[in-house]
Formats: C-alpha cells, sequence, structure tokens
C-alpha cells in the first residue's frame, strides 16, 4: 500500500489508480477498493486546493507590484532610469517585476517578445504590460505601461513613466493611446511565480 500511496502522490499517475480498481473490482477485495477510492479523492482535493495556492499567491503577486509601483507616482523621468529616484518607461516595467521575483528585459523590443500576448484589451488584467505606438508607425513601440485596472467601458487604466510628467496614472481612451494600443503581455505565468 506504500508504493499506492507514492503513486498518488503524483497526479500525472492519476489513471493508474483507475486501473487497480477495475482489477481489485474482478477480486473484490472490498476494502482495499474503499481505500484506493478514498485515495483518489484525496487527490483531487489535493490537486484543487494546489491550483487555488497557485492562483492565490499570483493574484497576491500582482497586488504587491501594483503597489509598489504606485507608490512611485510622480517621480521624475530620466532617459535610462530604473528607479528609485526616477524611470524611464521600460525602466518602470523592470522595476515592477523586480518586485516580485522576476527579471524582465529592459530593452522595449525584447520585452515585447516576452510572456504570453494578449491581442484584445477585453482580455487584460492587472500586472499585463501594454504597448503603444506613436501613431505614425505602427511597428515601432513608442510607449510601455503596466494595467492598473480595467474600466467598465472597456478602456484600461495603466501606469507608465512619461517624458512630460514622469510617473503617472493614464487611460487607455484618452488622446495618444486611445488608437495606438499594439498588444500586451502576460509575463505573471503561474509556472514563473512559483520557481
Amino acid at each position: 500500500l506504500r508504493i499506492i500511496v507514492q503513486i498518488f502522490n503524483h497526479r500525472e499517475l492519476y489513471w493508474i489508480g483507475l486501473i487497480t480498481i477495475f482489477e481489485l473490482k474482478k477480486r473484490k477485495e472490498m476494502k482495499v477498493k474503499v481505500l484506493i477510492i478514498s485515495m483518489l479523492v484525496a487527490c483531487s482535493s489535493t490537486f484543487a486546493a494546489t491550483r487555488m495556492d497557485i492562483l492565490n499567491a499570483k493574484s497576491q503577486n500582482i497586488n504587491q507590484m501594483m503597489v509598489a509601483i504606485l507608490q512611485q507616482q510622480q517621480k521624475p523621468f530620466a532617459d535610462g532610469a530604473k528607479g528609485e529616484d526616477a524611470f524611464d518607461a521600460a525602466g518602470l516595467v523592470v522595476y515592477a517585476y523586480k518586485q516580485i521575483g522576476l527579471d524582465v528585459p529592459y530593452e522595449k523590443e525584447n520585452l515585447f517578445k516576452t510572456g504570453s500576448k494578449i491581442k484584445k484589451t477585453k482580455n487584460l488584467e492587472a500586472g499585463d504590460v501594454v504597448f503603444f505606438h506613436d501613431g505614425q508607425n505602427t511597428k515601432i513601440i513608442s510607449q510601455v505601461g503596466i494595467v492598473q485596472h480595467i474600466e467598465k467601458d472597456g478602456s484600461f487604466n495603466f501606469i507608465y513613466a512619461s517624458p512630460e510628467k514622469g510617473v503617472i496614472v493614464r487611460n487607455s481612451s484618452e488622446e495618444g493611446f486611445a488608437n495606438n494600443f499594439m498588444q500586451a503581455n502576460r509575463i505573471t505565468t503561474d509556472s514563473q511565480l512559483n520557481n
């Protein structure tokens, strides 16, 4: 029975329990069958609880990151700066993700390739990295920020480092951003947050 318990600690081998139950059914060994069914139920519960723990950890990390970067509001813009006294747009993203233990590339072009791509704003979540072009060349990244909040109208608030105003929260519907959204990237995957 110890071997069976060890097997059930691995959800990838979950199906072995079903085969074992089938074999035991032929032999009518009810006590062992009940024990194995109990282990199957326990494995299912453990897997569900583990998934909830991962989701809670992800949410806590995003909240931690948002608190850290919102505290940087009104800090000045400086080209090439990654904090704490000043930031540029990509530097703010690097700083934000460093707060939750993730290293992301500083260069906008490399950052654009990092994480899972999100093309539609309706699928955005807090913590997603958003990219904008300047309205003239749709292939060149002019601004990058981090989603703070999704509005009911489908627009979203994001925090970024503005060359004119420093670290500030803006809305995607404002002039200069409304038609310039390129894509967003979700960098905070479960596997990255649990490494």
